[in-house]
């Protein structure tokens, strides 16, 4: 009995430590709901529809003009789709981390992580006659790092996955919706076509760079896709150190959460359509 009651007080004091005396900084800061006790807002993102999910993260930064707060537990976040207030927190030196959320992407049994597709491919470049620097694979590359020392595998994991996640992935994504939003409206997609026909007038002519460079109705089209659809929709960083974001105090390890793809529908700033 008096272990559980032991037990009780502690976890009252820890509740008070993180959800009062932490938090105190942003108690006039609007919370997302629902709000519930120890499990904060938890609740909105255990939805298994994926659409269902994706519309409970955006809702809050749709109604909300600058910050407000989201409870994952104990772990408090502050989230924005303010412009000013993003372009401050994404350029901010002190505020370049990556949150703790980022680690859960990590594929633990992919290929890459078995140090055996990592052992085997070092043991193959050092008996190649080429120089791994010829090569046009990205890991043989990453494998012969030697500037600052050589890459540990975690490292060259790492890297392997932003490669082709935001290489290849975050491309073929933007592809895809601009050629969905193409379909979705035809007159854009005539236009688009016009101008195709007027700069490449043959079928045999080359594609270059300055031909590339005239398709300016072409890149409006692109830029609006990545406004609608950005392939990052939602971006999080850490504070390195307390930090003050337009007069909004933002303590050492707090993690700050920025909604691209709220802040590229504010009427405020784009306009009704």
């Amino acid at each position: 009995m008096f272990a559980i009651v032991l037990f009780l007080i502690a976890a009252c004091v820890c509740y008070y430590y993180t959800c009062v005396v932490r938090a105190r900084f942003a108690q006039d800061v609007p919370c997302a709901q629902p709000c519930y006790p120890l499990i904060g807002n938890g609740l909105s993102f255990l939805e298994k529809s994926p659409v269902k999910l994706f519309q409970n993260v955006v809702r809050p930064f749709n109604q909300f003009d600058r910050w407000f707060k989201v409870w994952l537990g104990p772990q408090l976040m502050l989230c924005t789709s303010h412009p000013v207030l993003a372009e401050s927190v994404l350029s901010h030196p002190k505020c370049l981390d990556k949150p703790f959320f980022y680690s859960f992407v990590q594929l633990e049994q992919g290929i890459l992580t078995r140090k055996c597709v990592l052992a085997s491919r070092r043991s193959a470049l050092e008996e190649e006659f080429y120089a791994a620097n010829d090569s046009p694979a990205m890991l043989d590359r990453l494998l012969s790092v030697n500037e600052d020392g050589p890459l540990s595998d975690t490292e060259i994991v790492q890297n392997i996955y932003s490669i082709v996640g935001a290489g290849n992935d975050t491309t073929a994504h933007s592809l895809g919706h601009t050629c969905l939003f193409l379909a979705m409206h035809p007159a854009v997609q005539g236009n688009l076509y016009q101008e195709l026909r007027d700069v490449f007038y043959s079928t045999d002519e080359p594609t270059t760079e300055e031909k590339l460079k005239q398709l300016s109705y072409m890149e409006c089209v692109i830029k609006e896709s990545l406004r609608l659809a950005p392939p990052g929709a939602t971006v999080a960083r850490e504070a390195q150190e307390d930090l003050t974001v337009e007069g909004q105090l933002v303590p050492r390890g707090t993690t700050v959460v920025v909604s691209l793809f709220a802040l590229h529908r504010r009427k405020d700033f784009w306009g009704a359509d």
